[in-house]
C-alpha cells in the first residue's frame, strides 16, 4: 500500500496557493475580521498581539526571528486539519498568550505592544494602516490553509467559492471547531453573517450583496478522498514516521510511503476485529443512545445553541442573529416520511462520522415493535423485531434488564443511535464498550501484513497494537514450556504435580494461585499441562526452571528483561507487552528460531521524481541455508540472515512435537513418530489478538527492533528418545 504523507494529515491532496492567487473576496473577507482590531489600537489589540507580531516580522522584515516560527508551525496546519479535530487537539486558540507576554495587557501605547519599534516606523513610511490590514489579512489568509479547507468543505478550488463560502472559511480561525460549519452550523451562520456585516460596514460589498450572501444556506459538505485500503493506524503510523524523519517537509515535498500491507488480509483481519468486538458487546446489551433529543431544524438548533463565544458578533448589531436566523430558513430540508424540517438532523448526520460498519442513525418514529429512522444519505430506514429485541437494558457485565416490551423503551424520535447492516435488512447497534487490537506478521521476515489498533480509528486514534501494554495472560505459557525443554531438562513426557499452591509475600498475605476451574488433577504430564493451560502446573514448571535461567531463555524471543516480572506470576502472563511484541515472539517460533524483528515500510520516495531515500533491507529466516550463510535471495533481492538457532528450535519443536501431538505444524521439523510434512511450506502469518482498554504509556512509531538473540550451545536436547532434523540428530548422550 502507498500513501501521499500530505494527503494522511488533510484528508485529501496537498494544495499550494501562491501569495498572489488569493482571491479579492476572500482579502477582503479576512480583512472585515481583523481591520477593526487594527484601527481601534494601532497594530495590535489584545487578542492579536502575538500573531501581529509574526506578520510584521514575515511580511515586512523577510526573516523568522522573533516568534515568526512558532506562528508558522500553528499556523501551517490545514483549517480541514483543525476544524474536523476536537477542541483539546487544535493550538491557534492559545497562541496570542503563548506567543507574546502582553497579550493579555490592555491597549495602551502602541510602542509597548510593538516589539520591534524600528519595524513599526517602517511599516509607517511604507503602507497606510488599511495597506498593512490586508496584507495581514492575506498572510493569515495564505498560512491557514484555506485552500484545503474549500477543498474539504466544498469540493472546490479556491477560485471558484461564493462570497458566504469565502465568509465561513474567513469565521474558522477564531475557533476552528466552535464555528466549523459541519460541526457547529449554527454557530458557524451567525460567525459568518457577522463577518459580512463587517464587509458591508467596512464598504467592501454592496447593500444588494450583503442582503443576498446573509440569507444563502449552508452549502459545507464533507468532501474527502478515499483510500484505497482502510487501514489508518498504519497511515498514521507512516505519516508519524515522515515527520521524525522529514520534519515539516514531510507535507511538502510529496513524501510517499510504500508499506508492507496485504490488502486482502488487512481487510479480512480489520473485519474480524470488528465483528467480534460487535458480537462481545451485542451480548452485554444496551446502553442507550449516543445523543438524545436532537432538534430536527437549524432554526430550533440556533435557538438552543450556547452564547458563550459570540459576545463579540452578537454585540455587533441584532442584525447579525436576525440575519442568521432567515439563512437557518432557507436551509429547510424535507425528507419523505418524516414531519417538518429535518434540517439540523441532515447536518449531525453528516458530521457524525461512520465506526467501521456502523452507521449513525436519528430516530424519526417508533411505532409499537418497528423504528423508524433517518440515516446519513437522507434515507428513512424501518428496522424490525429481530433487529431490536437484543437490546436490553446494561446494568453490568454479567447483568442486563429484561426484553424490552417495545421500540419506544429503547430510543425516541431525535434520538442519535447506530445501524448496522445484515444481509439485505438492517439492525440497530452501537459503539462497543470494549476495544481490541490484531497485527499478522510474516514469520519469515517480519513484514507487517495487516494491523488494526481499534475498532474504529474514528472513535479512536490510540494505537493498541503498538501502544497498549496489556498482560498477556496464557498467551505467554508456550515461551515457560519452551524453556523447561530446553533450559530445564524436561521432555514431553515430564510428570508436574497439578497441586495446590501456597507462598508467603512481603505484605503478610498468602499468594494462592488457582486453576481457572479451581480443580487439580495431582500428577499431570508436561503435554497435558500444556494444552489445557493448567496455570498449577506451569508455576511449578517455571520454580523448578529457576527465574534467571527463564529469564536469560525469553530474552531470545525479544522481550526486555526489564519489563518482565520477577517472580513466579510470570508464568501466568503478567507481563505487560503490546499485540506486536506477542506476535513477534511467536513468528521466532513459526520460522524455526531465527529472529525476525517488525517491520511495515518497504520504500520512501521524496519529491516530484520519486526519488528513493530510504528502501528497507530486513533480516529474514532461511530454514534451507547452511549453518554458516550469511545471505539468501528473496524475490530476486539478497537479503541477510537473520541470527538464531535454527538447529537449536528445530530440535526442541521435534521433542515437543514427538511427546504431543501426531501431527507436525506445517514447516516445521520431521520426526520419526510424526506424518512427514513437506518442510518447503511456508509457515503461515502469525496473528496475535488481544482485548482491551488503552494503556497509558506510549511507544515511537519507529522503535520496533528487538534485541539481538545470543545463543549457547544446545543441552539436553533428547534424552532418551532419538529425534531428526535435517543434517542433524541427537541420540543418547
Amino acid at each position: 500500500m502507498e500513501l501521499a504523507v500530505g494527503d494522511i494529515q488533510s484528508g485529501g491532496s496537498t494544495i499550494t496557493i501562491r501569495w498572489r492567487a488569493t482571491p479579492a473576496d476572500l482579502d477582503q473577507t479576512f480583512t472585515a475580521r481583523f481591520a477593526r482590531s487594527c484601527w481601534r489600537c494601532r497594530w495590535t489589540d489584545p487578542e492579536q498581539a502575538g500573531d501581529s507580531r509574526a506578520v510584521v516580522n514575515k511580511i515586512y522584515l523577510g526573516h523568522r526571528s522573533y516568534g515568526v516560527a512558532a506562528a508558522a508551525n500553528t499556523y501551517g496546519k490545514p483549517l480541514a486539519d483543525l476544524t474536523l479535530r476536537s477542541t483539546h487537539d487544535r493550538g491557534p486558540s492559545k497562541a496570542p498568550s503563548s506567543f507574546n507576554p502582553l497579550a493579555n495587557r490592555a491597549c495602551t501605547d502602541p510602542t509597548q505592544l510593538d516589539p520591534l519599534p524600528h519595524a513599526r516606523a517602517r511599516l509607517d513610511r511604507q503602507a497606510s494602516y488599511e495597506q498593512a490590514s490586508r496584507r495581514r489579512s492575506r498572510y493569515l489568509a495564505t498560512v491557514y490553509g484555506v485552500a484545503a479547507a474549500a477543498n474539504t468543505y466544498y469540493g472546490k478550488p479556491l477560485a471558484d467559492l461564493t462570497l458566504p463560502q469565502y465568509a465561513m472559511i474567513a469565521g474558522l480561525p477564531k475557533a476552528p471547531s466552535s464555528f466549523n460549519p459541519l460541526a457547529n452550523p449554527e454557530r458557524a451562520l451567525i460567525r459568518r453573517n457577522w463577518i459580512l456585516y463587517r464587509m458591508r460596514e467596512l464598504g467592501s460589498i454592496d447593500q444588494a450583496s450583503y442582503e443576498q450572501a446573509v440569507k444563502a444556506p449552508i452549502t459545507a459538505s464533507r468532501h474527502i478522498a478515499q483510500s484505497e485500503v482502510d487501514a489508518p493506524y498504519v497511515a498514521e503510523m507512516a505519516r508519524a514516521y515522515a515527520v521524525e524523519r522529514f520534519g515539516d517537509k514531510a507535507y511538502t515535498d510529496n513524501i510517499r510511503i510504500t508499506t508492507t500491507l496485504d490488502s486482502r488480509l488487512q481487510t479480512e483481519a480489520r473485519n474480524a476485529l470488528v465483528q467480534g468486538l460487535i458480537d462481545y458487546d451485542t451480548r452485554h446489551g444496551w446502553r442507550g443512545p449516543e445523543e438524545k433529543d436532537v432538534p430536527p431544524s437549524l432554526v430550533e438548533a440556533q435557538d438552543r445553541t450556547e452564547r458563550q463565544g459570540l459576545e463579540e458578533e452578537l454585540s455587533e448589531s441584532p442584525e447579525v442573529i436576525q440575519t442568521a436566523r432567515q439563512a437557518a430558513q432557507s436551509s429547510e430540508a424535507n425528507i419523505e416520511g418524516v414531519d417538518g424540517d429535518v434540517s439540523n438532523w441532515l447536518k449531525v448526520l453528516e458530521r457524525t462520522p461512520a465506526y467501521g460498519p456502523l452507521q449513525p442513525a436519528i430516530v424519526t418514529e417508533t411505532d409499537g415493535k418497528q423504528m423508524h429512522v433517518l440515516n446519513a444519505d437522507g434515507k428513512v430506514i424501518t428496522l424490525d423485531w429481530d433487529g431490536l429485541k437484543w437490546a436490553r437494558v446494561y446494568h453490568s457485565a454479567k447483568w442486563r434488564g429484561d426484553v424490552p416490551a417495545n421500540a419506544e423503551a429503547i430510543a425516541q424520535r431525535g434520538d442519535l443511535v447506530r445501524i448496522l447492516k445484515s444481509g439485505d435488512t438492517w439492525r440497530l447497534s452501537q459503539r462497543p464498550g470494549a476495544e481490541g487490537a490484531i497485527v499478522v506478521l510474516d514469520p519469515q521476515t517480519g513484514a507487517i501484513e495487516a494491523l488494526q489498533g481499534g475498532f474504529s480509528f474514528a472513535a479512536s486514534k490510540f494505537n493498541r497494537a503498538i501502544q497498549a501494554q496489556r498482560q498477556v495472560g496464557s498467551n505467554f505459557k508456550p515461551f515457560v514450556y519452551l524453556a523447561a525443554l530446553q533450559e530445564g531438562g524436561m521432555t514431553a513426557a515430564t510428570i508436574i504435580n497439578d497441586a495446590p499452591v501456597v507462598m508467603s509475600q512481603y505484605s503478610g498475605d498468602d499468594w494462592r494461585p488457582e486453576n481457572a476451574e479451581r480443580q487439580f488433577q495431582g500428577p499431570t504430564r508436561l503435554r497435558v499441562g500444556l494444552y489445557t493451560s493448567r496455570n498449577l502446573v506451569t508455576i511449578r514448571v517455571l520454580q523448578s526452571l529457576g527465574l534467571d535461567n527463564a529469564l536469560n531463555f525469553l530474552e531470545r524471543f525479544g522481550f526486555s528483561r526489564d519489563r518482565l516480572p520477577h517472580g513466579l506470576s510470570l508464568a501466568l502472563g503478567s507481563a505487560s507487552l503490546t499485540p506486536l511484541e506477542i506476535a513477534n515472539a511467536y513468528a521466532v517460533l513459526a520460522n524455526g528460531g531465527f529472529q525476525v524483528s517488525p517491520w511495515y515500510i518497504q520504500q520512501v520516495t521524496q519529491g516530484s521524481q520519486n526519488t528513493v531515500v530510504e528502501k528497507a533491507n530486513p533480516l529474514v529466516a532461511c530454514r534451507d541455508c547452511a549453518p554458516d550463510a550469511t545471505q539468501t535471495e528473496v524475490d530476486g533481492e539478497p537479503r541477510r540472515i537473520a541470527p538464531g538457532w535454527s538447529t537449536l528450535m528445530r530440535s526442541t519443536s521435534c521433542a515437543a512435537s514427538c511427546g504431543m501431538s501426531s501431527s507436525v505444524a506445517p514447516g516445521a521439523a520431521r520426526c520419526r513418530s510424526t506424518v512427514p510434512t513437506s518442510s518447503a511450506r511456508p509457515a503461515p502469518p502469525t496473528i496475535s489478538v488481544m482485548p482491551g482498554s488503552p494503556a497509558s504509556t506510549t511507544r515511537s512509531s519507529r522503535r520496533y527492533g528487538l534485541a539481538r538473540m545470543t545463543t549457547p550451545r544446545p543441552r539436553n536436547m533428547a534424552r532418551k528418545l532419538p529425534c531428526r532434523s535435517g543434517r542433524h540428530s541427537w541420540g543418547r548422550p
